[in-house]
């Protein structure tokens, strides 16, 4: 299999200064190894998805470290906004220019500075996501819980719709919650249905932006 990859690398990394600063944000950096955690990125990624289906969503002013740190990529895979217009926009955005290349794709939206141990795991969560994803629906990776954190989203799972090769389990998404008290999150890792929010979807590209033109339709007029 084979997936467009869409990552955001816009971010200014403030919280991390005076390491990372807006000229050289943490993205660009590397923290844990040789590889920036951009590049990483990319090498985790490139088993499914090849670097002439990457696309680097990121700012005007940060395109020159991209393809300076990616010189294999292609130029026009780098997606530069003038200016930040939130996650969505960013998405979508990258959506439009896999849509030119192949309108039903099936493309993941990635962070830039995630770190993911479990290289194996991962890339078998994205696989089985993946089918789910070219059979219509909108996939987002959720992580096993270990503790009540209260700085992270949370995803209460619902109807069990599949599952998949080593304990991978699919559910319809119930809601969503965003950073709750540590009483709630006590309760969410109590219950065994919640899954920390991981921030990775996946989908294919005309279900995408259709989402995106139902429910940010300022967001879908621009992309149109």
């Amino acid at each position: 299999m084979t997936i467009y990859a869409s990552i955001l690398a816009g971010g200014s990394g403030t919280r991390l200064w005076p390491l990372s600063t807006k000229d050289l944000p943490k993205q660009f950096l590397p923290l844990l190894s040789d590889r920036t955690m951009l590049q990483a990125t990319v090498d985790r990624l490139l088993p499914l998805a090849p670097i002439d289906k990457t696309f680097i969503v990121t700012f005007e002013r940060y395109r020159g470290i991209v393809h300076e740190q990616l010189p294999d990529l292609p130029l026009a895979n780098v997606i530069a906004e003038p200016i930040g217009r939130g996650t969505a926009a960013s998405i979508g955005l990258a959506a439009t220019f896999v849509a030119a290349q192949d309108p039903t794709a099936v493309m993941g939206s990635f962070s830039s500075d995630h770190v993911i141990p479990d290289t194996i795991g991962f890339r078998r969560a994205l696989s089985f996501g993946e089918g789910l994803a070219r059979a219509g629906h909108l996939v987002t990776l959720g992580i096993t819980p270990t503790y009540a954190e209260t700085g992270y989203g949370y995803i209460h799972c619902g109807e069990r719709l599949a599952e998949g090769p080593e304990g991978l389990t699919a559910y319809r998404v119930s809601r969503f919650i965003e950073k709750p008290p540590l009483a709630t999150a006590q309760q969410f890792i109590a219950s065994g249905d919640y899954a920390w929010n991981g921030g990775i979807m996946l989908g294919r590209v005309d279900h995408i932006l259709a989402e995106i033109r139902q429910h940010v339709p300022t967001v879908g007029a621009v992309l149109d």
